[in-house]
């Protein structure tokens, strides 16, 4: 059967993207744009129908941190902006993102950090996500190595 009289959290729009095979390094402990394999920055909009709705995110990233030392660990962020305006973060995630070799003599680790948030928007325009990641120290911080996907689902949920 169909539902009938349901008026808030409907699903009204779904995109999704898939960052494939491009293995993007560095160590870095600034914070950079995890960018696609052409050098542009790794972006997914989605235009919500109405203002009151709200964007849910899905984000699935595939990571790998390697070390010759005790830390391998890395940091991501969530960015968004509104139509043409400017990036601003939305929050941040996995601070201590990867592993410890208390003995000190080297460790690598590979592995994939989700995240899902309700974000309110407020908006009819555009809403585009990106993403930066930093290194917590010497190591080597790598997205989609060895041809694992990230990807980034947007949904816009009814009000």
């Amino acid at each position: 059967g169909s539902l009938t009289g349901i008026t808030t959290g409907k699903v009204l729009n779904i995109v999704s993207e898939r960052r494939q095979g491009y293995n993007m390094q560095s160590t870095s402990t600034s914070f950079v744009d995890i960018d696609n394999s052409d050098g542009s920055v790794w972006e997914t909009s989605i235009t919500p129908s109405a203002t009151s709705s709200k964007v849910l995110i899905m984000v699935q990233l595939a990571f790998y941190v390697n070390s010759n030392s005790t830390e391998a660990r890395g940091t991501w962020k969530l960015f968004q902006k509104i139509g043409s305006g400017n990036y601003s973060q939305v929050t941040q995630y996995g601070n201590q993102m990867g592993t410890y070799n208390y003995d000190g003599s080297g460790v690598a680790m590979g592995s994939t950090d989700t995240a899902i948030s309700l974000i309110t928007t407020n908006t009819t325009d555009a809403v585009t996500f990106k993403f930066q990641f930093a290194s917590n120290g010497s190591n080597q911080c790598r997205w989609n190595d060895d041809g694992s996907d990230s990807n980034c689902t947007l949904m816009e949920i009814g009000a």
